[in-house]
């Protein structure tokens, strides 16, 4: 069962790093804002501060995955954040489709 929680993990990893490359792009074309006020931050201070970011946390999550037993609040709570990061990709793909 460890290995479904370290592939939500995976997937989720995956998720917020495409969701930084994409924001990044969506940024530098004017066409999205970024809400997040600690990223805006890191965001204004460099673009690659914000991109470093989002890797490091990344890379932190599948590190993650080898340290969290698989416990059903631990599993609904990656759940929901993936969820979540699914339609933030989803609003990327609408303004990408707009924007090209």
């Amino acid at each position: 069962m460890v290995i479904i929680l370290k592939r939500i993990l995976l997937v989720l990893s995956i998720l917020n790093l495409l969701d930084g490359i994409l924001t990044l792009i969506g940024l530098n074309h004017n066409v999205i804002e970024e809400y997040n006020p600690v990223m805006k931050i890191l965001y204004d201070f460099h673009p690659l501060l914000f991109l470093t970011v989002k890797l490091i946390l990344s890379v932190f999550l599948i590190l993650l995955s080898y340290f969290i037993p698989e416990k059903s609040f631990v599993k609904i709570i990656t759940i929901g954040a993936t969820v979540i990061y699914l339609v933030v990709c989803f609003l990327h793909l609408v303004w990408i489709f707009v924007l090209f």
